[in-house]
């Protein structure tokens, strides 16, 4: 089923420069809610290319903006848990923010990046708010709460979707992701959430627009497809090599219990080709035993 928490979907929605207001809209209702300042123009420095994702299933679909006071966005939909997902975020931060120093520039140039991050997983079950805000603190303080911030240009937002509220009196930004969650499979919510707000109803005039598209649809389910058959080999990778240390772990416990046995069996003075037949090993190896 075609689902706008797609990557794919997403980017095409929220990467495209015709929309570019609508991805202001979406930065800044994240941005108010922790307390950042609001970004008032957007470029969108990676604009939804479709021969791109035609050619290549393997590309990270994240968007890449940038305001007018030179903050840098980063901004992904992840689908698929993942344990090590802190260290990606890390990672793609880390490219957005390098990228800026070219050859020569002092380190007065960089300006902050933000990462935002839509995820469709808990990465700490024990934290229970929806959105949570990352910055390098100094955690060794003895004033946790006035602790000092080691860069203001490092930020980190993650918005766990299954920690959202879903009630009737539910903010902005949430009725937002729910309407990405319910396009194409809830007609019901879809039309009443897009009949509230202009953003509402411009997110779903994206989605159908995608939908429409026999090109897209294809490319879509080729990504889609792609994606699948790349967790099935990951999945059968992993298994297969469980079973092969398995099978290295029983062969090596076999192994050490004839060694047992032979050093028992050469202390109670048994000849040692009587050892070998008995154990399947080598005279050399039970001397060594």
């Amino acid at each position: 089923m075609l689902t706008a928490v797609n990557d794919l979907v997403f980017k095409f929605i929220f990467g495209m420069d015709e929309r570019k207001e609508l991805l202001q809209d979406f930065i800044n209702l994240i941005l108010e809610r922790v307390g950042l300042p609001l970004a008032s123009t957007i470029r969108i420095r990676n604009p939804f290319n479709l021969r791109q994702y035609a050619d290549d299933k393997e590309s990270v679909l994240d968007i890449e903006a940038s305001d007018d006071s030179g903050r840098f966005f980063d901004i992904e939909m992840q689908l698929e848990e993942q344990d090590y997902y802190g260290s990606r975020a890390m990672y793609y931060w880390s490219r957005v923010y390098g990228a800026q120093l070219k050859m020569g520039v002092d380190y007065r140039a960089l300006h902050p990046v933000v990462g935002i991050h839509i995820l469709d997983f808990v990465m700490r079950k024990d934290k229970t708010h929806f959105i949570k805000l990352f910055k390098p603190r100094d955690l060794l303080d003895p004033d946790p709460a006035g602790a000092s911030i080691l860069s203001e240009q490092m930020v980190q937002i993650m918005l766990e979707l299954p920690l959202m509220d879903r009630g009737q009196h539910c903010g902005r930004l949430e009725k937002l992701l729910l309407l990405l969650e319910t396009e194409g499979g809830n007609d019901t919510m879809t039309y009443s959430l897009a009949e509230q707000e202009k953003i509402f109803a411009e997110i779903d005039e994206a989605f159908r627009k995608f939908n429409a598209d026999p090109e897209l649809r294809s490319i879509y389910e080729g990504h889609l497809k792609w994606q699948h058959d790349h967790a099935t080999f990951l999945t059968v990778a992993r298994e297969k090599g469980e079973a092969e240390g398995r099978a290295k772990g029983e062969a090596e416990g076999k192994r050490e219990t004839a060694y047992d046995i032979a050093r028992r069996m050469k202390v109670k003075g048994i000849d040692i080709g009587l050892i070998a037949e008995c154990t399947g090993l080598s005279p050399e190896e039970i001397a060594k035993s």
